[in-house]
């Protein structure tokens, strides 16, 4: 890894290995619940369902096979060949790929059936339907209401018109009584 130049030690990958296994845990527990969509595609997703699913991969990658094969076994001296290195990255793009092949499955949507979209529209029409009914219940409601209060009203006016009639009269007798008095 040093000649490669990547600077890794123990720690960092203790803590990378931490943070796909939580990745992991959260993700199968969001796939577990309903009412959401699918998830994206993650690229280490088949690797960590192969070392922590509960379905592992008996076969490993069949070029795996061939590169060990080809390699054979080397002294500790003896560096990696040309050979070896395009394998291996070819097995890195084998990989790859399989994990598209994988998200383009979940990626798909789903058309709905002819009928489906037959319902849900009678089902829009009769919401429509039911909608206006209730518009026009209200709309009755609130002009027997408006009916009541003009009758409410008008029957407070009547009210004060005869108490008015009323205390007129009263007057008119008393000053016919006062009238009378003094002659």
């Amino acid at each position: 890894m040093k000649k490669q130049q990547y600077e890794v030690d123990g720690l960092k990958c203790k803590k990378k290995w931490d943070n796909l296994v939580s990745t992991y845990k959260s993700r199968k527990g969001k796939q577990n619940l309903t009412g959401r969509g699918a998830l994206k595609c993650w690229k280490f997703e088949r690797e960590m369902e192969d070392i922590l699913g509960r379905k592992r991969s008996i076969a490993p990658p069949s070029n795996y096979l061939a590169s060990t094969i080809m390699s054979g076994p080397k002294s500790p001296g003896q560096g990696t060949t040309v050979s070896d290195s395009s394998i291996h990255e070819n097995e890195d793009l084998d990989f790859v790929s399989e994990d598209v092949a994988v998200c383009a499955k979940t990626k798909r949507k789903q058309e709905k059936p002819l009928w489906v979209a037959e319902v849900l529209d009678q089902n829009l029409i009769c919401q429509e339907q039911m909608w206006d009914k209730f518009a026009a219940l209200e709309n009755s409601k609130l002009e027997k209401i408006k009916e009541l209060e003009e009758r409410k009203i008008n029957a407070i006016k009547d009210m004060e018109e005869k108490r008015m009639d009323l205390e007129n009269r009263k007057v008119g007798l008393l000053q016919s009584i006062l009238e009378k008095l003094n002659k």
